[in-house]
């Protein structure tokens, strides 16, 4: 048998589909054991939730109940999980693979590789359009694995927190030649552009081609909201003007049930880190009246007035991720089987 066949047979036996009922409560562990300094540093409550949603048991496979986390491929020998990929589709042809982990006994052994390569496959198969993946800089092993495959850098982001104690206990509210006021409904296609001006061509590209966008499903609720003038509870925002345009927007999500709050960032390349810290100023002011819990934030390396702000007002970097990309064609795409 050829050295190729026998690998072939190797994955062939080794590598499954994911499935909940089976794996959830193996694959807590791994991705706890793999990812434990970052899960710390940005207080991720992802393994704690995967083990409590193990012992459901046959209710795991009902439709819906995963979410969509619920594609994936694993590594098992003699019924024991050594590796994952995490497959998510974000929407048209864009898939983002997570979880990429093997136990550190079976390190070595070329797992990774092979269920990304499988991953792959299965992907381009289907018809992906881009498949996109996340990884720390300083992770040169895995970077590695990723650009021999064809992975791209596409942007690198800061993730940033503020924490509750550093919340400030007044604003107190700057001037700035550029007005800064509450979103309205007319305001949308303003934002939606700034929001695309602060990704990196490639990554706009991405999120174009992807009809399921994370800025969709916040606009959806947020301008029903508007629309109705009704005050929305999980959404509040801002924007700035400045020679007549938008130059500035700024949101906040504040959802009962997150442990945290996220705040969003969009500047055009007018805009200032004083005015970028203007608009922060206003959100903090709006939710005084709110619980106070831990702020996050990603923002591209590429936006630098609005780390600047950021930093300046008390947040703190937690990690670098850069985001790569891998272009595989333009067919639409299915599930993955």
């Amino acid at each position: 048998m050829s050295d190729d066949i026998a690998q072939r047979h190797v994955r062939a036996t080794h590598i499954r589909r994911f499935e909940p009922s089976l794996h959830l409560a193996a694959l807590a562990d791994l991705v706890e054991s793999s990812f434990a300094e970052d899960l710390a540093r940005t207080r991720n409550p992802i393994t704690a939730e995967m083990r409590e949603m193990a012992t459901w048991g046959p209710l795991l496979r009902l439709p819906g109940v995963m979410g969509r986390q619920r594609h994936g491929l694993v590594w098992v020998e003699q019924d024991t999980l050594l590796g994952n990929v995490s497959i998510t589709h974000e929407g048209g042809g864009v898939w983002s693979l997570s979880n990429i982990a093997v136990v550190p006994e079976a390190r070595g052994r070329g797992i990774a590789s092979a269920l990304v390569d499988e991953t792959i496959a299965r992907l381009r198969h289907r018809g992906a359009r881009y498949v996109v993946l996340q990884v720390r800089p300083d992770n040169a092993i895995a970077r590695g694995l990723y650009q021999r495959r064809g992975f791209i850098l596409a942007d690198r982001v800061h993730e940033l927190v503020l924490t509750r104690q550093r919340w400030p206990l007044t604003v107190a509210v700057r001037s700035t030649p550029m007005n800064v006021r509450a979103a309205t409904r007319r305001d949308r296609p303003g934002i939606t552009q700034l929001v695309e001006m602060a990704r990196p061509p490639l990554w706009q590209r991405v999120q174009r081609y992807s009809q399921r966008r994370r800025w969709a499903l916040w606009s959806g609720s947020l301008w029903r909201a508007l629309s109705t003038g009704i005050d929305w509870a999980d959404r509040c925002g801002c924007v700035a003007e400045g020679m007549g345009q938008l130059v500035g927007a700024a949101w906040m999500t504040v959802r009962p049930w997150s442990p945290v709050y996220e705040l969003g960032l969009a500047l055009s390349r007018q805009a200032t880190a004083a005015l970028a810290l203007r608009m922060a100023e206003w959100l903090f002011g709006e939710m005084d009246h709110l619980v106070r819990k831990d702020v996050h934030a990603t923002v591209s390396t590429q936006q630098t007035e609005a780390l600047e702000a950021l930093r300046s007002f008390g947040f703190e970097t937690m990690r670098v991720l850069d985001r790569m990309v891998l272009s595989l064609g333009d067919a639409e795409v299915g599930l993955p089987g």
